[in-house]
């Protein structure tokens, strides 16, 4: 791996992008235990367990 795609890998804001988030924060629930659920927009939330991103969508 080149060094431009370890910065790509590494970049915080390029994965929250890629995750659907957008702007300079995230909104999170943090329950104190392993898992923090983090809010996309009104509808969705994601929370990550085991190296897995699970996406939660309000119906």
């Amino acid at each position: 791996m080149n060094l431009d795609a370890k910065r790509r890998v590494a970049d915080p804001k390029a994965l929250a992008a890629s995750l659907g988030f957008g702007g300079a924060s995230i909104e999170t629930l943090e329950t104190g235990c392993k898992i923090d659920v983090h809010v996309v927009d009104d509808t969705t939330a994601e929370l990550g367990l085991n190296n897995y991103v699970y996406t939660l969508k309000k119906r």
